[in-house]
C-alpha cells in the first residue's frame, strides 16, 4: 500500500473455505515485517485457542536479512539449538542456513565464531572475511554485530569494544 507494507494472514476453515479469522499489520518499511510477523503469528495463535502463557513464552525470529525464509528459519533453530548448548545441532542448521542461501551474512558470522570457538582458524576466518563482504549491504545494527564478532573473534577486543558502543 503505498510505500508501506501490509501483511495480511487468514484463518480458513479447510471444508468449507469459509475465512473464521482476518488480522492485518502495517509496516512503514521492510525492516517492520519482522516484528509485524511476530505479532501476527501471537495474534492468530491466541484466535486459534492457544494459551497466553504459550504464545508468550514463543522466541520471535531473529532480526537478520536474508533471501531465503527456509534459510531464515534454519538459523532461527540453530539460536535455538545455540541456547539449549546443542552445538553440534546449532553448526548443522547454520551450514544448512548457508546452503540455502549463500548470502547469508549473519549465519556465516555465526559459523565463523563456532569454527573460531573450536580452534579451526582458516574456516573462522573465511566465514567472518564472507560475512564482512556481505555485511555492506545490511542494515547498521546488522551489520555493526558482524563486525563487532570479527572483531571479538580476531582478539581485537578494543576495536570490538569501540565498535559496540556505536
Amino acid at each position: 500500500v503505498g510505500d508501506k507494507r501490509q501483511l495480511i494472514s487468514r484463518i480458513v476453515e479447510a471444508q468449507s473455505g469459509r475465512v473464521l479469522r482476518s488480522r492485518s499489520f502495517t509496516g512503514e518499511s521492510d525492516a517492520d515485517l519482522l516484528p509485524a510477523i511476530d505479532r501476527l503469528a501471537a495474534r492468530m495463535r491466541r484466535d486459534l485457542g492457544d494459551a497466553t502463557s504459550a504464545v508468550e513464552a514463543a522466541r520471535p525470529l531473529p532480526e537478520v536479512t536474508t533471501a531465503s525464509l527456509p534459510a531464515l528459519a534454519a538459523y532461527a533453530q540453530a539460536m535455538d539449538a545455540e541456547y539449549r548448548a546443542d552445538g553440534r545441532v546449532s553448526f548443522e542448521l547454520l551450514i544448512r542456513a548457508v546452503q540455502l542461501d549463500s548470502n547469508f551474512a549473519s549465519a556465516h558470522a555465526q559459523l565463523g565464531a563456532l569454527f573460531n570457538q573450536n580452534n579451526n582458524i582458516p574456516k573462522a576466518s573465511y566465514h567472518f572475511t564472507r560475512a564482512i563482504a556481505l555485511a555492506k549491504t545490511l542494515p547498521v545494527h546488522e551489520s555493526l554485530r558482524i563486525r563487532v564478532a570479527a572483531a571479538y573473534a580476531r582478539g581485537d577486543l578494543g576495536d570490538a569494544v569501540i565498535m559496540s558502543r556505536q
